[in-house]
């Protein structure tokens, strides 16, 4: 796997973890809990935000999908099991990424490949960090920029079908990362 040096849409992702790391010192927590961050805190970013409960191993819901993620995916995939659009492969990566991101705490900078039904595909820039629920579930909480649509189809994009890491690096939120 290839090594994210600096994500293409950086700067909007770089101002998303900086309001994370704003919002998790003032409430003075590790890791900033769900309830501690208002809608209105996050506006500027809620349309590409999506926020993933992680039940299990096997099941990782999404609670919320911005609705600018919706558009590109031509899909709402609140409800849905992210893990069911990754490969055996991917969901082992992915689950020992977030014992990582929620061990440090850290977040992740990804850049990821999404396949639609008709063949074609988009690349997406993604910062993701680690958030808590209420009752201490774990949730993880993505902003993602399309950076490029690869087929340039994205006017009649049919469905999403699946989704994969093409490169990743932890991001540091003050507490370290994995070596």
């Amino acid at each position: 796997m290839t090594v994210v040096p600096k994500p293409v849409a950086e700067d909007k992702i770089e101002d998303f973890i900086a309001l994370y790391r704003r919002l998790r010192a003032n409430r003075g927590d590790r890791i900033l809990a769900r309830q501690d961050m208002s809608m209105r805190e996050v506006a500027g970013f809620a349309a590409d935000m999506t926020i993933v409960e992680m039940i299990d191993d096997d099941r990782w819901i999404v609670r919320l999908n911005g609705t600018r993620h919706c558009s590109q995916a031509n899909i709402d995939r609140t409800g849905a099991n992210v893990l069911e659009a990754c490969s055996p492969d991917e969901r082992a990566l992915r689950r020992e990424i977030a014992k990582q991101m929620f061990d440090y705490p850290c977040g992740l900078f990804a850049g990821l490949r999404q396949v639609y039904d008709d063949g074609s595909n988009t690349m997406m820039d993604t910062a993701s960090l680690p958030l808590l629920g209420k009752d201490g579930e774990k949730l993880i909480l993505t902003y993602g920029l399309l950076v490029e649509d690869l087929d340039q189809t994205f006017l009649n994009r049919p469905v999403m079908e699946s989704i994969g890491l093409t490169a990743h690096r932890f991001v540091d939120l003050g507490f370290g990362v994995p070596g």
